[in-house]
């Protein structure tokens, strides 16, 4: 996995994924959105609302399966956008990080609680 290719990453292990992507950037008129504004703008509103709601526990449990892969890797830059990006947002609703925490593997719990330490939230 690297970097520049995080997006195409995530559709490619959620295909599903890929319609609602396209309509979520339309508005940048082909324009390939990076990494961090990808999954922020993307990807958080999704996995928020499916923590909210619970519907669909199978798939929040990939997504984060796939975010602790992100996290263990050697790159800083994948890294950050797991922890920057996803887990920072995730942690402005404490019901929300609670319910993300019961599906968060070790480097993802681990990043977590640096994160909300470093905000004072923890």
């Amino acid at each position: 996995m690297k970097y520049e290719n995080l997006n195409i990453e995530l559709i490619k292990r959620f295909p599903e994924l890929a319609d609602a992507a396209k309509k979520v950037f339309a508005w940048m008129q082909g324009e390939k959105p990076g990494p961090h504004i990808f999954y922020g703008d993307f990807l958080n509103p999704l996995l928020i609302e499916e923590l909210s709601t619970l519907n669909n526990p199978e798939f929040i449990d990939k997504i984060f399966e796939f975010l602790e892969e992100m996290a263990l890797s050697d790159d800083v830059e994948i890294q950050n956008v797991v922890i920057v990006t996803v887990l920072e947002q995730l942690g402005d609703d404490k019901n929300i990080l609670n319910r993300a925490r019961t599906f968060m593997r070790g480097r993802t719990t681990q990043f977590s609680h640096e994160i909300e330490k470093l905000w004072g939230r923890e």
